[in-house]
């Protein structure tokens, strides 16, 4: 009998993302069977338990496949830093003091 091979979920998740060739290493995604990540990329999300939570998982796909594209690393990077450096001063003086309203008073609608 022929033993499959096991992939951990976060590959799955790579594939279904359509993000895997941009963190997976290259060596690696030609050892995968193209039937493997045809499955991966084309299953029925209705199949699985969890899938009620499909659609705000989906909305936020398109964000990461931007995230990680290549001619964006160095924003992605900048922008990981701003967080970084946020969630720090939040946890230092306390959300309740750091109101968000009050540092940018702006409305820039793309950040929320």
């Amino acid at each position: 009998m022929k033993k499959y091979k096991s992939y951990h979920s976060s590959v799955k998740i790579c594939y279904a993302l359509g993000i895997q060739n941009h963190l997976l290493p290259d060596n690696f995604t030609p050892t995968m069977k193209p039937t493997t990540a045809h499955c991966w990329k084309n299953d029925n999300p209705h199949e699985y338990l969890g899938s009620e939570f499909s659609s705000s998982i989906n909305n936020n796909i398109n964000d990461l496949q931007i995230i990680y594209d290549e001619k964006v690393e160095q924003l992605k990077k900048m922008f990981v830093t701003f967080c970084k450096v946020y969630i720090t001063i939040l946890n230092f003086i306390g959300e309740n003091v750091f109101q968000h309203e009050q540092v940018f008073p702006m409305n820039f609608g793309i950040w929320m």
